[in-house]
């Protein structure tokens, strides 16, 4: 009860706005130690408080800041006079804060428009030179602190920089949700461009004051791993590699914070920083944003192809179902022809006992061809290669064609679906093959392990000039299609009349129809006795 009472009084809120003013006080201080005119952290500091923190906690901003401000300043009262010190000291926050509630007004939260950050950036580091110039300008400061169009950029950098320094690593943070997050792979790569800058940055800091050139083009280097970070990673390694390139040439430098400290050097090197950190920034927005589109695109079709399989699939099951509902009925009128004929000789007719016993074998004959056209159910406990033997696929789908069969590998090794898959291409190609009435028909089948996928290779061809296929041979090419990018594989149809199918799928110790159902169904739904279209065979269950 006290601590909701605590957390929901009246005065907590302006509790934790003055535990900020004094936070945010003692980070300016502390940061400002460590700055130098040409890379200031506290403009850092003062942005990333301003885009980040709620507008309600602005007012304590503003007395964190001008709190330090004053102790940096009130020390020149004396020679800089009261007013420039005062002034100066109360009127840059709430500049900054008239650009920054418009930006956050037009864009939102900041944080998750990678995009617009180097601009933004750059438009709040111009925007406080021109506030520095005006004030100064009409307030007649200390000559340190003068600002001339030279010195007005060396400002407006060491403001770009130091909030490159701040801004950057918050946004990173406040995407740790999202897929900005740095990966394994991005801190890798990153530590490794780290080493080398800290490397360049030693011998660059032994050579300053002496080799002017060599110095200068040692410090521009420092752009490459920025650069291979960019193209590697996207915007999350622009914003690493734009940090540790930023830190390292900082640190390259042997200036203490004073007014006026300047490294003309290192400068150069940071005004090519300054420019390649807009525009690997951008680069890395618009890598980063085609690599998301490309994942979900991926991500999509592969959902779109899984769909595709588990509708093919269950198309097997409710078709192994009417099979043996088939086969049920099939028994059923077995039984009645053997009654029947037994009926017949009992009285005498034997004649029309063969009869009726040769039209039973026949009628059988005809059941068994259609209904393994309907389901394979042979497949499950023989193999794929069984079935591509049997009649059905040179009567039913090759037209009556003399098709010469030749198989390699062991199918047994493959999963149900995927050859129940193989099986109906291979039908199909049989029959788009057929249609220009060749001699002989091929089908050749291989199946075999590569890597962690295992598969068959189905080939169909015949020895006469190709012809252009017709509507039916289209759709069932598309079908062809549909099904071995649905498993995996690929399709392609070559000139000479002949047409190649590819089908894999992962060498797990459950095949990827197996997770679905499809083989446990197949081989635990019915008695072992039932599957079989034989007319001796057993009745059924349901």
């Amino acid at each position: 009860m006290l601590k909701d009472w605590l957390l929901k009084a009246p005065w907590m809120g302006a509790a934790r706005g003055l535990a900020l003013s004094v936070i945010y006080c003692l980070y300016f201080l502390s940061t400002w130690f460590l700055s130098v005119d040409q890379w200031y952290l506290p403009a850092g500091i003062r942005a990333a408080a301003l885009l980040f923190v709620p507008m309600r906690y602005w007012p304590f901003l503003f007395l964190g800041d001008t709190a330090a401000l004053l102790w940096l300043r009130l020390p020149m009262i004396e020679t800089a006079g009261a007013t420039w010190v005062f002034v100066s000291s109360t009127v840059a926050m709430p500049a900054m804060s008239a650009l920054v509630f418009l930006i956050r007004r037009r864009l939102g939260d900041i944080g998750h428009r990678q995009f617009y950050i180097p601009f933004v950036i750059l438009c709040m580091a111009a925007f406080g030179a021109v506030v520095g110039s005006t004030v100064n300008f009409a307030l007649s400061p200390p000559s340190g602190f003068v600002f001339v169009p030279k010195e007005a950029v060396k400002y407006a950098i060491g403001d770009f920089l130091g909030m490159l320094m701040v801004i950057l690593p918050v946004t990173l943070w406040k995407s740790r949700s999202t897929h900005l997050i740095v990966s394994l792979g991005a801190w890798r790569d990153t530590v490794i461009a780290g080493l080398v800058v800290a490397s360049v940055t030693i011998v660059s800091y032994r050579l300053s004051g002496h080799a002017t050139e060599f110095r200068q083009a040692l410090l521009l280097l420092l752009l490459v791993p920025a650069v291979g970070l960019t193209f590697l990673h996207g915007w999350r390694g622009a914003a690493l590699g734009i940090l540790v390139v930023n830190l390292g040439t900082a640190l390259s430098s042997p200036n203490e914070n004073s007014s006026g400290s300047f490294d003309p050097q290192a400068f150069i090197a940071q005004e090519a920083l300054a420019i390649a950190a807009v525009a690997l920034l951008t680069l890395g927005a618009a890598i980063s944003h085609h690599s998301r589109r490309a994942r979900l695109r991926e991500l999509s079709e592969r959902q779109a192809m899984q769909l595709a399989k588990t509708s093919f699939q269950s198309t097997e099951r409710s078709l192994r179902e009417r099979a043996l509902h088939a086969a049920e009925i099939k028994e059923s009128m077995n039984a009645t022809r053997r009654a029947l004929i037994q009926l017949l000789r009992e009285s005498g007719h034997h004649a029309a006992a063969m009869d009726a016993m040769r039209e039973g074998v026949l009628q059988s004959r005809i059941f068994d061809t259609h209904a393994s056209a309907l389901y394979p159910i042979d497949i499950e406990a023989s193999g794929l290669y069984v079935v591509l033997q049997s009649s059905a696929l040179q009567e039913l789908w090759g037209h009556g064609v003399n098709v010469t069969i030749r198989l390699r590998g062991n199918s047994q090794l493959l999963g149900v679906s995927l050859q129940l898959a193989a099986y109906r291409c291979a039908c199909d190609a049989v029959a788009i093959i057929s249609e220009s009435v060749p001699e002989v028909v091929y089908l050749r089948a291989r199946c075999g392990t590569v890597g962690d996928r295992r598969g068959i290779v189905l080939t169909v061809s015949h020895e006469q000039a190709s012809q252009p296929l017709s509507a039916t041979a289209e759709v069932a090419l598309m079908d062809i299609e549909s099904r071995a990018k649905a498993h995996g594989g690929i399709v392609k149809l070559h000139k000479r009349g002949r047409l190649s199918i590819l089908l894999a799928e992962p060498t797990m110790p459950h095949s990827v129809g197996e997770l679905y159902g499809l083989d446990t169904r197949l081989r635990t739904h019915r008695r072992p006795d039932a599957l079989s279209y034989d007319a001796s065979s057993s009745s059924a269950e349901r």
